[in-house]
């Protein structure tokens, strides 16, 4: 798991410092799209933490309304008595950190999934902005083969930037 993040944290510095060194008219447009992917990934953190705090906070709201010991969820810790105060304290505690980690892992994993998808995007959004300099080219009787192919090439590279570490980790 640990190489398939490095992986993907490498694709994305190699697209961006590729974009940087040849299309540095593209960073700002692009930059411009990934607010909103941070945006939305800091949204999501906080929404996890939230229900994770709602869903701890449940059986307290229980015990108050109803003076009845109930956990967040079905589970409970075998041999330990769940209806009685050590035993829901310690079953609590537990489900506390079962709260703790989950919210912990989808944070993290959906950021990344996020992210990577976001990243995704972004390259297809820069092949496009390169497509439409190769349309403004063709279009002009002028322009030399050289410009062209320059352009058909990085757009080229920008489609196997993430291609090249698909193939080298298999």
């Amino acid at each position: 798991m640990r190489d398939n993040i490095l992986t993907i944290n490498q694709i994305i510095i190699d697209f961006y410092k590729y974009i940087t060194e040849k299309y540095p008219k593209y960073i700002n447009h692009l930059h411009k799209k990934q607010k909103i992917c941070i945006l939305l990934i800091n949204i999501m953190r906080k929404l996890f933490i939230a229900f994770g705090f709602i869903l701890g906070l449940y059986p307290f709201a229980i015990m108050i309304y109803t003076k009845h010991l109930q956990l967040p969820f079905g589970f409970i810790l075998p041999g330990i008595n769940y209806t009685t105060h050590p035993g829901f304290e310690i079953n609590y505690l537990y489900h506390l950190i079962q709260i703790y980690l989950v919210v912990l892992g989808l944070t993290g994993a959906d950021s990344l999934c996020l992210l990577y998808v976001y990243n995704s995007c972004l390259q297809i959004e820069a092949i496009i902005l390169m497509l439409a300099d190769l349309d403004i080219l063709l279009d002009w009787y002028d322009s030399s083969k050289v410009e062209i192919e320059k352009i058909i090439n990085d757009i080229i590279d920008t489609h196997q930037i993430q291609r090249r570490y698909i193939y080298r980790n298999k």
